[in-house]
């Protein structure tokens, strides 16, 4: 609690100081985040620091912290739910929970397509979701990319869901991955980021699953053997503010606001697909960890156990709030799927 107290004393005390051009802001953001400088979410960020600086003509300053500078992800949520600092940048399921209905877009395989999960967004699932996260005191300024995630392991190339029994493995905080992880026989838990090589190289844990991008930026690679091409999951990162510092804004740097995070986030994507390539090329150059492909029909098994398994319970748990099945049906529809009985057949 001590160390909590201090870091937001830091950052209350970070907001007294004069913006680039040296006038005195009426207006300063704290942008929090776990990424280091590296991470195409930290820069966009920084995209965002310009652009709204630049803009509002002084009259915004904004402070980017990454890396954990102001705490964990759970800490940096916290600050900005109670107003501490004004923007988080976690990936979606660390929303959950504060904002249950965000599990739907971490359900296992019911995005196509990134650009399946951008519609949706930009759609009325988006509108949705901003009206649940205004209830709980937060504005979303950006979605950004992460990319499919997939396992990397110490113990055996991942094949078929039987690979998967007993594994040790590194999820997302999100009663929904759980409940999947658990289904194909794993022993899921939750570490933070910036805690899991450390996590990985004592071998507290046999597995974990990121895009080849945050493997890469991790180091994960150096610590385990096998990278498996699931592809079970589509997490967005969301950039948050607190909710009552954005209504207090002015209109029109609520726009400059609003566009800046537009702006970062369509930047940002293109970055991240560019990085995942990269990244994936680096793994295998460094023959430290085998990248395995999975088959049509292993991928398949995998998807049915999350659409028969995961899917009626996470309905009938109400696991995404009360209108869980309207919501999924709403993402199906979105990419051409009539509702979630057609899938389940």
């Amino acid at each position: 609690m001590v160390k909590k107290l201090l870091i937001v004393g830091i950052a209350i005390l970070s907001s007294c100081s004069a913006s680039a051009n040296g006038q005195v802001a009426e207006f300063t953001i704290r942008v929090a985040l776990g990424h280091a400088p590296r991470s195409s979410w930290v820069k966009a960020m920084y995209k965002f620091e310009e652009q709204v600086e630049k803009q509002s003509q002084g009259r915004v300053q904004v402070n980017v912290y990454h890396t954990g500078q102001l705490g964990n992800t759970e800490q940096i949520l916290e600050m900005v739910y109670l107003g501490a600092i004004e923007v988080a940048v976690p990936g979606s399921a660390q929303l959950e929970a504060y904002v249950p209905e965000i599990g739907v877009v971490v359900l296992p395989y019911i995005w196509r397509s990134d650009e399946n999960l951008y519609a949706a967004f930009d759609g009325e699932f988006g509108q949705i979701l901003e009206q649940r996260f205004g209830k709980m005191n937060f504005h979303t300024i950006s979605w950004l990319k992460n990319g499919f995630r997939c396992i990397t392991n110490d113990r055996q190339p991942i094949n078929t869901i039987d690979d998967v029994d007993g594994l040790k493995i590194r999820v997302l905080p999100s009663p929904v991955v759980m409940m999947y992880f658990k289904a194909l026989g794993a022993a899921p838990v939750h570490i933070d980021w910036v805690e899991l090589y450390e996590a990985l190289k004592m071998g507290v844990i046999d597995a974990q699953e990121n895009p080849p991008f945050f493997v890469g930026l991790g180091r994960f690679y150096e610590v385990q053997r096998y990278y498996s091409m699931t592809r079970h999951m589509n997490e967005p990162g969301v950039a948050v503010m607190n909710r009552r510092f954005y209504d207090q804004l002015p209109k029109d740097l609520k726009q400059i606001v609003d566009k800046a995070g537009r702006d970062a986030a369509i930047w940002q994507r293109a970055e991240m697909d560019k990085d995942n390539a990269q990244m994936l090329e680096q793994i295998k150059a460094s023959k430290k960890c085998e990248i395995n492909e999975l088959t049509e029909d292993a991928i398949a098994d995998f998807r049915k156990v999350a659409y028969e398994q995961v899917y009626p319970k996470v309905i009938e748990k109400q696991l995404c709030g009360p209108d869980t099945k309207e919501l999924i049906d709403m993402v199906l529809r979105q990419q051409g799927i009539k509702d979630l009985n057609i899938v389940l057949r």
